[in-house]
């Protein structure tokens, strides 16, 4: 484990992007003027501490093209930045996050928290991508190769360097640093890729616009079709084989399955 107070790492990396008190309060640690908060005594940290071993041994059994090997993996430096990775993956030669988070988790609520961290990771140890091996509640991992762009990266370590700068002139971060570190941290479709597939933003394409708008326009219609489709299918008792009326006609198969027929030119 490496000196947190000299060092900054893949959590600090978090940190920086949560807001001005979040960054006060992590520069007060790096300065001395506090201890990190005692994490000893908080549930859901020690059981992902303590789940960790259990995770990379069921990955390894169930998922060995991204198992890592075994642990400690050791600090990767880049001057006074530092990554304690979970674990390398000699398979696909990429790092390897895990974390144990609540069920009502996905993949896409645990990037918008733990991206920053995933790209420092990314930086320091040089590699392409970053497996993040997660479990919600008590289900199986969700595995999922993350890259990041060299464009985001590269806005991460500026913001780190700035960050940096405050602690080495013992200058509180100022709130126009902590407003620009939430808006830099925000990822755009065009700078990840998730198991090598992109996300691609619709905005300005005319012909997808129309035909969101038909979309949305008509869903009320076809929920309510839905819903009197399956509502007049109650007036078929068991020995009714046909009941027609107002343009509408309901008829019994063989097998029993009640068939609709709508006559749109007449009136309902």
């Amino acid at each position: 484990m490496y000196d947190r107070t000299k060092h900054f790492g893949g959590s600090d990396a978090y940190r920086i992007t949560r807001g001005h008190k979040e960054i006060v309060k992590l520069w007060k640690e790096k300065t001395g003027r506090a201890q990190p908060d005692d994490l000893s005594a908080v549930f859901r940290v020690q059981l992902g501490v303590f789940t960790e071993t259990f995770h990379r041994e069921w990955l390894y059994r169930h998922h060995p093209t991204v198992s890592p090997v075994e642990p400690p993996v050791p600090v990767m430096y880049r001057g006074w930045k530092a990554a304690s990775l979970d674990g390398w993956c000699e398979n696909t030669d990429l790092p390897v996050e895990f974390k144990h988070t609540n069920e009502r988790s996905d993949l896409d609520s645990m990037l918008s928290t733990y991206l920053p961290q995933l790209a420092h990771y990314m930086a320091i140890s040089k590699a392409k991508a970053i497996w993040l091996s997660f479990i919600r509640g008590n289900n199986d991992p969700e595995v999922n190769k993350i890259e990041v762009s060299a464009s985001y990266i590269d806005k991460l370590m500026l913001l780190e360097d700035e960050f940096w700068s405050y602690v080495k002139l013992d200058e509180e971060p100022t709130e126009l640093f902590a407003e620009e570190a939430v808006e830099e941290a925000e990822i755009k479709p065009d700078e990840i890729l998730i198991n090598d597939m992109r996300t691609v933003s619709m905005e300005g394409n005319n012909e997808w616009a129309a035909l969101a708008f038909e979309l949305v326009t008509t869903q009320k219609a076809r929920d309510a079709f839905e819903s009197a489709k399956k509502e007049i299918k109650k007036f078929m008792d068991k020995d009714v084989r046909l009941a027609e009326g107002h343009g509408v006609k309901l008829s019994r198969d063989k097998r029993g399955y009640i068939q609709m027929k709508v006559e749109e030119d007449e009136l309902l």
